[in-house]
């Protein structure tokens, strides 16, 4: 398409005014739109493809309103189905026949395009999050809006019937209806904010707790290990190798083990842990 008639599709000015425009534009009859199809598409004239385009402008305004219930701006659906539109024109060929064995006009080829645009822009717009992403879930989008649109949530027996005709799971009919009637809110209050409601930030528990009492933690932590250290190379030889024999090493030894060792009895290595245990704990408070 040339600049001009893309230009053409913009809809400057009030929405009133550029569908009051759109709808000056001339119907084509079959005839007219054969000659034009096929000079396009034989010589690319540009002339006849934008008389095709622009001829259909009101038709994109048409589809564009169905698709009001989602709370879009018309202007903006308009655009997405002009968009459709124009895919359309470059695809189109007069030859095509449909499912009674006639030859398809544009107005019949080119509603796929449109209505492609137009949902595919809803989709993503409905929400700050993808309402679907699968085929089975953008069927479900848009047939869960058509038979329900208010805000009222499905009864278990709607929901099976509806589960049912779009041969679909009951829990796929459920999730997609929270998606569509739960609203986008922000994740956190701006500063200062008072008269918002509780932000869903408020809810959040951390895993690690309050960061400053684990910083406070580790901080008390880190300190025992260095007064536990100190008081350690201060026993003896053998005091400091029955402490970490027996507490400190992966292959802890026992009593009888120290005792053979140092040809002592087992009584005495236990008296001397003990003795060592009582005196580290006075000394690490």
């Amino acid at each position: 398409m040339t600049r001009s008639a893309s230009s053409a599709l913009l809809t400057t000015g009030s929405l009133d005014t550029y569908i009051s425009k759109a709808k000056k534009f001339e119907l084509l009859t079959s005839t007219e739109e054969n000659t034009l199809a096929n000079d396009w598409i034989a010589n690319k004239n540009q002339f006849s493809a934008n008389k095709i385009v622009l001829s259909h402008l009101r038709f994109v305004v048409y589809i564009a309103n169905m698709f009001e219930g989602y709370n879009l701006p018309l202007s903006d659906l308009i655009q997405e189905g002009n968009i459709g539109l124009l895919k359309a024109i470059n695809k189109y060929n007069p030859s095509y026949v449909n499912d009674t064995g006639q030859a398809a006009r544009f107005a019949t080829f080119s509603v796929f395009y449109i209505r492609a645009e137009i949902k595919d822009f809803v989709i993503k717009n409905s929400k700050i999050v993808k309402m679907a992403t699968t085929k089975a879930q953008r069927k479900l989008f848009f047939n869960l809006k058509r038979h329900k649109p208010d805000s009222r949530h499905f009864n278990l027996t709607e929901v099976n019937e509806l589960a049912k005709m779009l041969k679909v799971k009951v829990s796929d009919v459920l999730e997609m209806e929270n998606r569509i009637y739960n609203y986008d809110c922000s994740f956190d209050l701006p500063i200062g904010d008072m008269d918002s409601p509780i932000s869903p930030s408020e809810f959040l528990v951390s895993e690690g707790g309050d960061i400053s009492l684990t910083y406070e933690n580790e901080k008390y932590t880190s300190e025992m290990k260095d007064l536990l250290h100190r008081n350690l190379k201060g026993l003896d030889e053998r005091q400091r190798d029955i402490i970490y024999s027996r507490w400190f090493s992966n292959n802890k030894s026992s009593l009888a083990d120290l005792a053979d060792q140092y040809q002592i009895s087992v009584q005495r290595v236990s008296q001397l842990e003990s003795n060592i245990l009582k005196k580290l704990k006075s000394n690490l408070g």
